[in-house]
């Protein structure tokens, strides 16, 4: 849910039309969460679910397993996954031929910011990923809009993660690309 008004908050700050909203399943920390975050130039008048997503966003890597979690995204889409499987792993698992699949391992970036935790931290590491995925939103709108969701002595390690999963994003691109 963060991750998603993180990335309508970064959309906003640079001019575009957003909106973010969620879906919960059972109300506990680390319940499965859909949330969605629409970004255009144009108004946005649609209200409700994002039925045929262009971009999914899959923080837990668990979800590739199911049937439906692919349903509905766009020919040409993108899927961004924590994970720490290879990009061939990944397109195997996600069998999608033409949708781009971009890897991260948002878990181990977690761990080696904010230390071993229960729950990793891996929101702000994939919306970084998300942002040098997708180039839907700058890097630096992200940085600048944390405040808003973070404490101060939150706000360091987490700017840190966003970066890191941006950074390690643009090296996967350059790996792939050459």
């Amino acid at each position: 849910m963060t991750a998603g008004q993180i990335v309508a908050a970064a959309a906003f700050r640079e001019g575009k039309q957003a909106q973010s909203f969620a879906a919960f399943g059972m109300e506990r920390r680390g319940a499965p969460v859909t949330a969605f975050a629409r970004v255009d130039e144009i108004p946005i008048q649609t209200r409700g679910m994002v039925h045929h997503p262009d971009v999914l966003v899959l923080l837990d890597p668990s979800v590739m397993r199911f049937a439906n979690t692919f349903a509905g995204l766009k020919p040409k889409g993108m899927v961004v996954v924590n994970s720490s499987r290879s990009l061939e792993e990944v397109k195997v698992q996600v069998n999608l031929p033409d949708v781009a699949v971009f890897p991260i391992d948002a878990t181990r970036i977690s761990v080696s910011v904010f230390g071993q935790t229960s729950i990793p931290f891996t929101n702000v590491v994939m919306v970084g990923a998300f942002t040098a995925a997708g180039q839907i939103v700058a890097i630096e709108s992200v940085i600048a809009v944390l405040p808003q969701f973070f404490p101060a002595k939150a706000l360091e390690q987490n700017k840190k993660a966003g970066l890191l999963g941006y950074q390690q994003m643009e090296d996967l691109h350059r790996r792939y690309s050459a």
